[in-house]
């Protein structure tokens, strides 16, 4: 039998006039619970005589569908009754039926003492108030070993976000944390009222909010006690990154994850807050799932899992949000592994408590794992350098110091203040930088040198920017040069001992080539093996000229009769040398005077199309890009590129190689393709 409770109700009033709705819905949601009721209980709760209540059940079975009869002294129901929601009362509840509901929902079982008790009201009310949530639809029962359970048919309208006071963060978050709590602990612990505690976990509850169970228990001592078990909210809230948290909250947050377990008190005390506050953060950020925090019983706080961050971001860009030198203070991390927070803002001139929030912020990034005792003595565990997609421009100043590194294996600060023409405060802070980036593996000692812990090995994500031309020329010298040397150089180029070791050790640091430091020599490891990217003409005439000139001299030669051939200068012609070889075109051995060429090479012509420029995989067949038919020389019938300088027959206006061209006239006079009788002096350039 299925009905609407509220019209079965009235059905049976017109029967029974003289009885109340609640006295025909008690006895209706006892029927459905209970299967069975025995008269005089039903005397009792409407206080009518027996012979009265019997009339009055008799009513029952005036309606025709109602599957119901005496047996002996009691009202027994013979089939099953369920009752359709009802949905206009659902939009009529009270806040006091929301909370009965809500407590219902997270106990899953009903005792009408319990309920009572919760509630601070009469057991015949509570009986009245559950088998009127029966009748209206509102709940599902099922007895199970003598218990009634139960299961909200309908919850209240979900909740947003934005519905959830702060209240309710501290509230939940506070529960969650504890796992197993009683609202006077909460109560305690927040300063919220227990009946305002207990009214927004029912109301939440009611709403489907909140992952919660509720319990009573019985201590000898202490009488009933009321059990709360919260895991959650089910609600969704906005993604917050630990990043963008504020200050204290990263404080929080950041302390717990080094000290591991730490007292609200003592992080009360280390940032300069009220406990209260600490708790009221760590129950927030809790709730609202951003780092999962417990509290035991001696209120310390700790994570209930792993939490391990991962950079996500290079750290140059955390540092342009902060005047912190972050670079500097994990390159001290990194140096000393074991050091106390005094000492680590002595060294870096900074106030401990901004130097304790510095290093939060690169905890919180992900950076650096360390533990920190009560104390303030840090360990550092790990560093984590950012490995993000694409490619890391490196530096000037971090290619020399890298390259100086790997040559020599250390250096003094003192020698990196003379390279890079600073202070050596300056270059004792680059120093700690070079050990941040992570580039290198290296420890600054002392304060006086920079220290290689391993072999050094430049990533292949490190791109050098565009050599300029000294840097160029000089690489083109160690490419070439026999037993070159640092006097060289220095005399060459006419630049000081620091200028030239500053030159080399940048190329160095570019992974352009490994040496060894011998005092007066270079010894070259490797050197890179450079192909030409580029069309020689690009590197301008006296180029272009040197380099036909070196294809018609003999493979070995003197400097001095090059120049002389070419018409420059011995200084011109060693530069061009340099370039040539720098740029991968030229191949040889330079001595103290003579050069012995090896190869010659020129890049290959890549063709492109001469309407739009676009490369062309086939150049016979017509531009992918715009279509452009393929342009090819009327004469060697080969392609055309942008570059090329051409001839155009001025009848028919077919191209052709100008070399080609003049030459086909020279011998045919006429136009290869319409032939018209044609000079060079009639050909239109192009």
């Amino acid at each position: 039998m299925e009905v609407l409770g509220k019209q079965l109700v009235k059905e049976i009033k017109k029967y029974a006039s003289k009885y109340s709705e609640k006295d025909i819905t008690w006895v209706l949601g006892k029927l459905a619970v209970e299967k069975e009721v025995g008269i005089n209980t039903v005397s009792k709760f409407t206080k009518r005589t027996k012979e009265e209540t019997e009339i009055f059940l008799g009513k029952f079975l005036q309606i025709a569908s109602f599957p119901a009869r005496f047996r002996g002294d009691k009202f027994v129901l013979l089939g099953e009754i369920y009752f359709q929601t009802d949905k206009e009362k659902i939009k009529r509840l009270s806040k006091k039926d929301k909370e009965f509901l809500g407590y219902l929902a997270g106990r899953e079982i009903f005792k009408p003492k319990e309920f009572s008790w919760v509630f601070n009201i009469t057991q015949k009310e509570a009986e009245y108030r559950f088998y009127s949530y029966i009748v209206s639809g509102l709940l599902d029962t099922k007895r199970v070993l003598g218990e009634i359970k139960v299961k909200l048919k309908a919850y209240g309208k979900e909740l947003s976000h934005e519905q959830i006071t702060g209240h309710d963060l501290q509230i939940v978050g506070i529960c969650q944390m504890l796992v197993e709590t009683t609202p006077e602990r909460v109560s305690e612990l927040t300063r919220i009222s227990v009946s305002s505690i207990m009214k927004r976990l029912f109301y939440l509850t009611y709403h489907n909010a909140i992952n919660v169970k509720y319990d009573i228990r019985t201590k000898r001592l202490r009488g009933k006690i009321f059990i709360i078990e919260l895991s959650g909210f089910t609600i969704r809230f906005p993604r917050r990154s630990v990043s963008i948290l504020e200050e204290d909250e990263k404080l929080v947050v950041g302390l717990i994850l080094m000290m591991t377990k730490v007292s609200v008190k003592k992080i009360a005390s280390t940032i300069e807050i009220e406990e209260e506050k600490v708790l009221k953060i760590a129950a927030k950020l809790t709730a609202i799932h951003i780092v999962p925090i417990g509290l035991d019983e001696k209120e310390n706080l700790f994570f209930t899992q792993p939490i391990d961050f991962q950079p996500y971001r290079p750290l140059e860009q955390l540092q342009r949000l902060s005047l912190f030198n972050y670079n500097v203070l994990i390159g001290l991390l990194v140096t000393y592994k074991e050091i106390n927070l005094k000492d680590l803002a002595k060294r870096l001139k900074e106030p401990a408590f901004e130097v304790l929030r510095a290093l939060v912020n690169l905890v919180l990034e992900g950076y650096v794992v360390c533990t920190m005792d009560g104390n303030y003595n840090i360990k550092l565990l790990e560093f984590r350098s950012f490995r993000g997609a694409g490619e890391h421009v490196i530096k000037k100043w971090e290619a020399v110091i890298i390259g100086a590194l790997k040559s020599k294996g250390e250096i003094e600060i003192s020698e990196i203040a003379s390279l890079l023409n600073v202070t050596k405060r300056v270059a004792l802070e680059k120093a700690y930088i070079i050990v941040a980036t992570g580039l290198v593996p290296a420890i600054v000692k002392n304060e006086k040198t920079l220290v290689a812990i391993s072999e050094i090995h430049i990533p292949q994500t490190i791109t050098p920017p565009e050599l300029e031309t000294t840097e160029k020329e000089v690489l083109g010298y160690l490419l070439i040069a026999e037993k070159p040397e640092w006097k060289f150089i220095e005399q060459f180029w006419k630049i000081g001992r620091a200028a030239a070791r500053k030159v080399v050790y940048e190329l160095s640091g570019y992974g352009l080539l490994d040496i060894k430091d011998t005092g007066k020599r270079i010894e070259i490891k490797w050197i890179i093996n450079p192909t030409p990217e580029r069309q020689i003409e690009e590197l301008g005439e006296k180029a272009v000229m040197l380099f036909e000139s070196l294809k018609k001299a003999p493979p070995v030669n003197t400097i001095q009769d090059i120049a002389r051939k070419v018409g420059f200068s011995t200084q011109e012609t060693l530069r061009l040398l340099f370039e040539l070889s720098s740029e991968g075109f030229l191949k040889a051995e330079l001595g103290r005077s003579v050069i012995s060429i090896k190869t010659l090479k020129k890049a290959p012509v890549i063709p492109t199309c001469l309407k739009c420029g676009a490369r062309l995989e086939d150049p016979r067949q017509p531009c992918p890009n715009c279509g452009a038919p393929p342009v090819t020389c009327s004469v060697c019938r080969g392609p055309i590129a942008p570059g090329d300088n051409i001839a155009k027959c001025p009848s028919c206006g077919h191209f052709a190689h100008e070399v080609h061209l003049k030459e086909w006239l020279k011998i045919k006079g006429e136009c290869p393709v319409c032939r018209t009788k044609l000079s060079i002096e009639d050909l239109l350039l192009e």
